[in-house]
């Protein structure tokens, strides 16, 4: 029986629900290279990722509070980027 691999808790709380009568203003990440790419967006209730190839589908959103728990955990190397 072999061990599974340690899973990273983060992000805990990601959904495809946010409040969409705000509209996101989009970030593309600055590792991005040959139109693979992450987007990212604040709404003040969620922290919105998404596909920037696929920009039409739905977004992950995060509670504000996991999102920085899981750039803490790369900053600090608990999670290779």
């Amino acid at each position: 029986m072999t061990t599974p691999a340690r899973v990273a808790p983060w992000p805990k709380t990601a959904r495809t629900c946010y409040n969409r009568a705000v509209t996101p203003t989009w970030t593309r990440s600055s590792a991005c290279s040959g139109g693979t790419c992450v987007e990212v967006a604040g709404t003040g209730s969620a922290v919105l990722l998404r596909d920037g190839k696929n920009p039409q589908n739905v977004p992950l959103a995060f509670e504000p509070a996991d999102w920085a728990d899981f750039l803490t955990a790369i900053k600090d190397g608990e999670i290779k980027p």
